[in-house]
C-alpha cells in the first residue's frame, strides 16, 4: 500500500472516530452497573464467608446475551481446593457480568476479566447446581504472578476498586493482596479448616516492584496512556478480538446525512488492511449514555 493509500485511510478512520463513541458502556436503555463494595476487613474474613476457595486455571471465556444483557462464563480447572465440593481435577464454570458480543456489549465496572491459562486463587459463591460466582466481583481474585527474582506471587487483579465503600464500623481494611504463593496456599487449610484466626504474618512477599513499562517499546502508531504515571494498553487487540464503534446518534451536521457512511467507509477501509489486529466492527447511530458522575 502507496503512503498515500495509508495516509487517507488514517485520515478516513480519525474523521469516523470524531463521530463515533466505543462501545463500552450499554446499548440504549441498559442499565450501567459498578461495583460499589463494602471490603472484608481481611483476606480470610472473605475466604470463609464463601461456598469455595479454589486455585484453578481458567480455559476460554465465552459471553453469551440473557436478554439485554451479556454475561461471560469461563471454565476453571480446578488445581487445589480449600473450601467447598470441588476437588483438583474438577471443572467448574465462573460466570461474571458484562462481556462483548459481536453487535453489543455490556460493560461492568469491577467484573473481573479472566486471562486463559493464567492460574487464579478464587473465593466463590454458589449460583446454581454447576454455576459458581466470584463472591465480590473483582475484590479478592488473586493472579498467579512471578516477581523479578523469580518468587511466585498471588496478585489482585488488575480491576477497577474505585467503587469500595468505607466500611460502617469505621474498621481498617487489610488490603488482599499480594501475598507469597506458597506460603498462601499453605496456610489457607489452617485459615478455612481449623479456624485460626486471620494473620499476615509470613505471607508478605517484601518489596515487589511492579515496573513502569519502559522495558516495553511502543508499537508504531499506538497511542499510550498512563495512570497514575503507569502506562497502560487495550489487550482486546492482542487475543484477536473485535471493538465496536459506534457513531453519535445526533451525527455530524456539517457531513451529508450526519457522517454515518464515512464512519462504515471508514471501518470497512480500516478492515481491508492486510494483517491488521486492530479489529473494528461499526455497529450503527446511538446515544453515547455515558455517566461521568
Amino acid at each position: 500500500m502507496s503512503a498515500f493509500g495509508k495516509h487517507s485511510i488514517c485520515q478516513a478512520v480519525a474523521r469516523a472516530l470524531a463521530v463515533a463513541a466505543l462501545a463500552l458502556a450499554t446499548l440504549p436503555g441498559m442499565p450501567v452497573s459498578a461495583a460499589s463494595l463494602i471490603a472484608p476487613r481481611n483476606y480470610g474474613e472473605l475466604a470463609r464467608a464463601a461456598d469455595a476457595v479454589v486455585f484453578a486455571r481458567a480455559r476460554a471465556s465465552i459471553p453469551a446475551a440473557r436478554g439485554q444483557l451479556v454475561f461471560t462464563s469461563t471454565e476453571f480447572e480446578v488445581l487445589s481446593s480449600y473450601s467447598g465440593p470441588a476437588v483438583p481435577g474438577d471443572v467448574i464454570k465462573v460466570e461474571t457480568p458484562g462481556g462483548e458480543l459481536e453487535s453489543r456489549a455490556w460493560f461492568v465496572p469491577g467484573s473481573p476479566d479472566f486471562s486463559e491459562d493464567e492460574n487464579y486463587l478464587l473465593c466463590l459463591s454458589r449460583k446454581s447446581e454447576d454455576l459458581w460466582i466470584p463472591a465480590m466481583l473483582f475484590y479478592g481474585v488473586l493472579v498467579e504472578t512471578t516477581a523479578a527474582g523469580g518468587r511466585e506471587l498471588l496478585s489482585p487483579i488488575d480491576e477497577h476498586s474505585a467503587g469500595l465503600l468505607p466500611r460502617p464500623d469505621g474498621l481498617e481494611v487489610e488490603p488482599p493482596g499480594p501475598f507469597d504463593k506458597a506460603a498462601f496456599l499453605s496456610y489457607l487449610p489452617a485459615l478455612l479448616g481449623a479456624g485460626a484466626e486471620w494473620s499476615s504474618e509470613g505471607l508478605d512477599p517484601g518489596p515487589v516492584s511492579g515496573g513502569d513499562g519502559g522495558g516495553a517499546e511502543q508499537p508504531e502508531g499506538c497511542s499510550i496512556f498512563s495512570d497514575n504515571g503507569r502506562k497502560m494498553r487495550w489487550r482486546r487487540f492482542d487475543t484477536g478480538e473485535w471493538a465496536t464503534i459506534y457513531g453519535n446518534s445526533a451525527g455530524d451536521s456539517s457531513v451529508r446525512d450526519g457522517g454515518f457512511w464515512i464512519v462504515q467507509q471508514a471501518m470497512e477501509l480500516w478492515m481491508e488492511i492486510p494483517g491488521t489486529s486492530c479489529n473494528l466492527y461499526f455497529g450503527g447511530s446511538r446515544d453515547p449514555g455515558i455517566d461521568c458522575a
